[in-house]
């Protein structure tokens, strides 16, 4: 207390240099009673007072140290001022610059945090400060802005917000579906089933699901015979190895050229040729040229030309010749190309080539 008063008695002097002892003593001891008093007017503040403008009190100077590397005191344990920046910003032991290198025995601050297994709030309302919470093992609890993965069905909806899914979905038009696991594929899947993960390549019909077949007669997907025009949706592709037949027998006999009928096989017609010829003049006559679906004689004719046979001798029909026809026969029959019957002299021929489906 007396080094106090000696402290204010010297402070009033340099105040009121013109003032007498006896005038300081008293002033001092009135100017006691109001420095150190607590209120807006003394220096003692109490704890958790609230702040007034115009408070008076006693400045804290500090010593402008940009960089906080300049000493600004002799030795270790000598009294110094704090430090600030040209900001007035104070240094704290620890702090470095922005990209300034680590170096081995730096300080810095210690970042505390609570261990809050289960993440949940600390503060008590939105905006309050609170600190970050980690687990037992410390890993910091993140908000990664997804919910949790949730258990999905056929027919959800469409999500309109985020949403961690397990399940490969695939969309449908209207809603949701699960891929299913994978399976080998067989024929006859219908159009609306349940989505599905084939080990195969399927192929729609326009009704359900095939198998596309590799090059395997015994394999093929049925063939069927398109009633309209138009091929919309319809499997194209090459056709496979041709089969051939010709006929050319010798004068006054019928040219009949035939494939045989085979299991589960479709007999398709795609080259047609004829011709005929005399050294002996044949008689006026009207013939035909006809492919059958069947054997000679028996099956349905499905492709037809006629010729006249004129008097005389030489090429009495031209040779003539048609492909692309693809003329698809029927199941297990046979297929024939033949002159509708013999002519006496005249030299028939015919030939027939293919391929088949099944």
């Amino acid at each position: 207390m007396r080094r106090a008063i000696l402290f204010l008695y010297i402070w009033l002097l340099m105040l009121f240099p013109g003032v007498t002892q006896a005038q300081l003593s008293s002033r001092a001891n009135r100017n006691l009673e109001t420095f150190f008093v607590a209120g807006s007017t003394g220096l003692g503040k109490a704890e958790d007072g609230a702040h007034t403008s115009g408070d008076t009190g006693v400045m804290v100077l500090c010593v402008r140290n940009d960089t906080h590397t300049n000493a600004l005191s002799g030795t270790d344990g000598d009294y110094t001022p704090c430090a600030t920046d040209s900001t007035g910003k104070l240094g704290v032991r620890g702090t470095f610059a922005e990209d300034a290198g680590h170096a081995s025995g730096d300080l810095g601050v210690h970042v505390l945090t609570v261990r809050q297994d289960t993440a949940a709030a600390l503060a008590g309302t939105d905006a309050d400060y609170q600190p970050l919470i980690t687990d037992a093992t410390g890993r910091l609890h993140a908000n990664t802005e997804l919910p949790d993965a949730i258990l999905l069905a056929n027919g959800m909806a469409n999500p309109t917000a985020p949403a961690v899914a397990a399940h490969l979905l695939a969309w449908n038009g209207s809603t949701w579906d699960r891929a299913g696991r994978a399976t080998f594929a067989t024929d006859g899947v219908g159009g609306s089933a349940a989505i599905d993960t084939s080990a195969a390549q399927a192929v729609f019909n326009g009704i359900d699901w095939d198998r596309a077949r590799s090059a395997d007669l015994t394999t093929f997907i049925v063939s069927t015979t398109l009633t309209a025009r138009n091929s919309i949706g319809a499997q194209l592709t090459e056709k496979g190895s041709r089969w051939t037949a010709i006929s050319n027998p010798a004068a006054g006999s019928q040219a009949t050229a035939s494939i045989a009928a085979e299991v589960d096989v479709r007999h398709v017609a795609d080259c047609v040729s004829f011709s005929a010829a005399a050294t002996t003049a044949p008689a006026l006559t009207a013939l035909t040229i006809n492919l059958r679906d069947g054997a000679t004689g028996a099956g349905t004719v499905i492709w037809t030309k006629q010729v006249a046979i004129t008097v005389g001798v030489g090429q009495e029909v031209a040779p003539f010749q048609a492909c692309g026809l693809n003329l698809v026969g029927t199941t297990n029959t046979a297929m024939t190309l033949e002159w509708s019957a013999s002519l006496a002299n005249l030299i028939q021929e015919v030939s027939l080539s293919g391929f088949n489906v099944n």
